[in-house]
């Protein structure tokens, strides 16, 4: 995929993944997420979108069950 190809796969990545900042790096070749809904920053690399997606999934599962455990009752 060329750069301008590779920019619009991740402004729809972005778009169908909220909490995430997607952009292609052009300089390292690979799709970056920044999410916005943890409280720590996290940075995700990955040089095809399909494993930037399953990392971004992981992720939010991982967060998504932490905060669930962390619930007082």
């Amino acid at each position: 995929m060329d750069d301008v190809a590779c920019t619009a796969e991740a402004r729809r990545i972005q778009a169908v993944h909220r909490g995430w900042v997607v952009m292609w790096s052009a300089w390292h070749r690979t799709f970056t997420a920044f999410s916005y809904f943890t409280p720590v920053p996290l940075v995700l690399d990955e040089p095809t979108p399909n494993a930037l997606i399953n990392r971004m999934r992981q992720a939010e599962l991982g967060y998504s069950t932490a905060r669930i455990n962390a619930r007082p009752f």
